[in-house]
């Protein structure tokens, strides 16, 4: 009866041994590698969707232009999620140590203006990224800057027209193709707190996204409190209500003992413009918002963060959160 058992327990480990393996090889089998083109190798099969979105590898039905290649993919989004789209595994991570940017040609009849979100997944933090369409009815090449995204990431996520419900329309039917890494800005040297632009930090140091940008440059507000040389600024136009930069630091942020962040800002910006400080790197990232009291001088910006761990090595600077910036305000700090 031992025996009996023993055989049987084996067959149905080896059993067991061979599902996972299959499962393994099935998913290796399908995963793919940069660049993609659609003309070998990528198919519908390869494509994962989610949320209202459905991908197909196609025949080019617009060979004009900047892409007259015979194959590309096609997303339709109709119903579901704000942000319903697709995704492919590839087979090792991405590796932007070098080539920092993802380039991919686009093709919609949505209006010029629409978001196109490129997100990498993986076992690492997710990261992900915008690009915004600058025509309709014509093959573009739209750019995604990742430099200094770790090297853990191995999934390759496109969500058109992201934070819309797609119709089915041509206007939710989305073309794409050439997808490939590309040389870009240095990847960012992390910084240390304190920060006072003098040295060190420069604008290649930020990461932009959601249409702000950052740029480390002379002070053109040499008054008040703050008269030193060189400060930076951040201009929102477009994009997203939550846009920003970001800057990662060398280490964790320790709040045990000194748990305010102090900040000299100046902007044009009405009283009461709201500056949110969000602290990244773990789970469970706080915000804070600090409403400036001043326009057009200085002041001291300050944010509370009592209480907080010492899990957080990255901080994303959130200027007029909520509102979608059609003027450029001036936003220095």
């Amino acid at each position: 009866m031992n025996v009996l058992k023993l055989i049987i327990q084996y067959v149905y480990t080896m059993k067991k041994i061979t599902l996972i393996i299959s499962i393994l090889a099935s998913f290796l089998g399908n995963a793919q590698s940069l660049p993609i083109d659609f003309e070998s190798g990528v198919t519908t099969a390869n494509f994962i969707d989610f949320d209202g979105a459905g991908a197909t590898v196609m025949n080019n039905p617009m060979p004009v232009g900047i892409n007259t290649s015979n194959t590309v993919a096609r997303i339709i989004r109709n119903g579901g999620a704000v942000w319903a789209g697709s995704k492919i595994p590839l087979s090792a991570n991405l590796d932007f140590s070098l080539l920092t940017k993802i380039s991919m040609k686009v093709y919609t009849n949505a209006p010029a203006g629409t978001v196109v979100k490129f997100k990498l997944e993986g076992t690492g933090s997710p990261v992900e990224m915008d690009a915004f369409t600058t025509t309709s009815g014509v093959w573009e090449t739209l750019e995604w800057v990742f430099a200094g995204t770790p090297n853990d990431l191995n999934e390759i996520v496109f969500m058109f027209d992201f934070g819309n419900v797609g119709d089915g329309s041509t206007s939710s039917t989305f073309y794409f193709d050439d997808i490939q890494q590309i040389p870009g800005p240095p990847a960012p040297i992390p910084a240390t707190l304190p920060i006072d632009f003098e040295a060190s930090v420069v604008s290649s140091d930020f990461l932009n996204f959601g249409g702000a940008g950052a740029t480390v440059l002379s002070n053109t507000q040499i008054n008040g409190i703050n008269t030193s040389a060189t400060v930076c600024e951040i201009i929102r136009n477009g994009g997203e209500i939550w846009s920003g930069v970001r800057l990662t630091l060398t280490s964790n942020i320790d709040f045990s003992t000194q748990w305010h962040i102090t900040m000299k800002v100046f902007t044009v910006a009405p009283v009461g413009t709201r500056l949110k400080l969000k602290l990244e790197g773990a789970p469970n990232e706080p915000t804070l918002d600090y409403l400036t009291t001043v326009s057009g001088a200085w002041e001291t910006a300050t944010w509370n963060f009592d209480g907080t761990s010492n899990d957080f090595n990255k901080i994303s600077f959130l200027f007029d959160f909520g509102n979608l910036e059609m003027v450029q305000p001036l936003l220095l700090f």
